[in-house]
């Protein structure tokens, strides 16, 4: 706001109106925008429309937001903090406005709670209403990872009136190249937990910490930087392949020395650091990322380069330990004031507010349409409603009936090959219940039938192929097994352009076997 305050013109004015808004000053912000409002700036309309939601006593708030409790996703339990808005969240919980597959977003509101605006935090983790766009009311999405997930978020994203992302360089620049609405990039989305325990003073006995999918297919960069740190002589090294119950995690968090921090999209902010900063653990990130915004490297915060990966730097930290360890406990109440709960709950919905001001064209009513509710992951993610076994078998249900009636209309392969993979994945979900030795398999026949039938009709679909040959392969019966085998050197043998590929084939989540 100083720096803006210190340039002249009509941008600098409109902006530090903004910044004045998000910092929750709405009297400095009001007079700023009338600057603006009917001066032939091209910002004129959009600073009517954020004076006429800021002049609001409450602003509405329709939402979807990440459920989980205890952990850095703080946006829906700080919802309320910042009296400004009232907030009404579609989840599972029981807080909740209850939700359901395939709802209609007409059920969640009513005469006196219409919503000034709608925004789902991580697109790819919600059941989002299929008419969502008959909302009259700004719709903003948030995502990351997208392209892990594509196939089946894609259709979804064209939605939106804008959507924002947690990553200011590769992302960014990716999404924009696919929709056709504004893209935000706007990181600062979670804080440390509500309740988070400052870092006691003790001896931290491992030199580094790591969790999380170190050795997933999808992240072979991870395994790389993992294989490389077991290398590392006379480390002491705590490694956990998964994740870790939020307040564990935060106890390993406060007894090492350093946390590593790697991410292929760079230019996002991430949870490990904050958390870890937050615990006065010295933190690396690689070079280009946002952290640098919030702290700087004399505070704790060590950068390396992301393609030589963290080893070097690490042994570098711990050679001189003592002095890394100033800088980063001089650092600790700053980081926590930077990622207050209350703080970054308030700028988030403050600047969708931002954006749910921006003028627009009218919507494309047209995408709505043949809409299925796909589940991005088995377990390793956000499931709905935490997994609840029958949560999970409605929306498989629903799915596979949506898609068939999509299929019927439509001669595409993808839509058998979607309606066979939501029975597969839901059969998964079946076959990993604890103590269950002899799961129900109606969901796995009925979905090596549903490829057969997508196969008749698109004989030269390859993922249809590829993904029935797996469930032979990985589930079925001694003869199935046979069956698979053949089906792949049949595959193999035929030249590989006469197979038909599309983008929108799906072939599987990322945790499918």
């Amino acid at each position: 706001i100083v720096a803006l305050n210190k340039l002249d013109g009509p941008k600098a004015t409109f902006y530090s109106a903004v910044m004045s808004w998000m910092d929750g000053d709405e009297e400095t912000a009001l007079s700023g925008l009338k600057k603006i409002v009917g001066s032939g700036n091209p910002d004129s309309e959009h600073a009517a429309n954020l004076i006429k939601l800021i002049e609001k006593p409450k602003i509405n708030v329709l939402s979807q937001l990440p459920w989980s409790k205890g952990g850095p996703h703080i946006l829906l339990e700080g919802a309320h903090l910042d009296k400004k808005f009232t907030v009404r969240n579609i989840g599972f919980d029981t807080d909740d406005l209850p939700n359901q597959p395939h709802s209609d977003v007409h059920t969640f509101y009513g005469a006196d709670t219409k919503p000034d605006f709608y925004v789902c935090n991580m697109v790819e983790w919600h059941l989002i209403p299929p008419n969502l766009q008959e909302l009259d009311c700004p719709l903003i999405g948030h995502t990351s990872d997208f392209d892990v997930h594509l196939q089946c978020i894609f259709p979804w994203f064209r939605l939106f009136d804008e959507i924002m992302v947690c990553d200011h360089e590769v992302e960014y620049r990716a999404l924009k190249k696919i929709v056709d609405v504004p893209v935000s990039s706007f990181v600062k989305t979670f804080g440390h937990p509500f309740g988070a325990k400052k870092p006691k003073k003790q001896d931290r006995d491992f030199d580094v910490f790591v969790s999380g999918s170190l050795f997933s297919p999808y992240h072979p960069e991870k395994a790389l930087q993992a294989m490389r740190l077991l290398r590392t002589p006379d480390l002491k090294l705590l490694m956990i392949n998964g994740q870790v119950n939020g307040w564990d995690y935060m106890e390993f968090v406060s007894r090492s020395k350093v946390t590593p921090c790697y991410c292929r999209h760079w230019g996002g902010a991430l949870t490990r650091a904050m958390e870890s900063l937050s615990m006065g653990t010295v933190t690396l990130v690689q070079e280009g990322s946002i952290h640098t915004v919030w702290t700087e490297e004399d505070e704790g915060l060590v950068l390396y380069p992301g393609a030589n990966g963290p080893q070097q730097t690490i042994e570098k930290v711990l050679d001189d330990y003592g002095t890394y360890e100033k800088m980063i406990s001089r650092n600790v109440d700053k980081m926590r004031t930077v990622f207050d709960p209350k703080t970054v709950s308030s700028h988030y919905f403050r600047f969708c507010t931002f954006l749910a001001a921006r003028p627009r064209k009218p919507r494309d009513m047209s995408v709505s349409v043949d809409l299925a509710q796909k589940r991005v992951v088995i377990f390793r993610g956000w499931v709905p409603a935490d997994g609840d076994f029958q949560v999970l078998s409605d929306i498989c249900e629903s799915s596979v009936k949506q898609l068939r009636a999509i299929a019927k209309r439509r001669s595409e392969a993808r839509f058998w090959n979607d309606m066979a993979r939501e029975l597969v994945l839901f059969y998964c979900n079946r076959a990993v219940v604890p103590g269950d030795l002899n799961p129900d398999t109606s969901e796995l026949t009925q979905s090596i039938e549903v490829f057969r039938e997508g196969i008749s009709h698109f004989p030269n679909n390859l993922v249809l192929q590829f993904n029935l040959l797996r469930v032979l392969l990985h589930f079925g019966s001694p003869d199935d097994v046979v069956a698979g085998a053949e089906m792949a050197k049949k595959v193999l043998s035929r030249p590989a352009d006469s197979w038909q590929l599309s983008i929108h084939d799906d072939v599987m989540s990322y945790d499918f076997c």
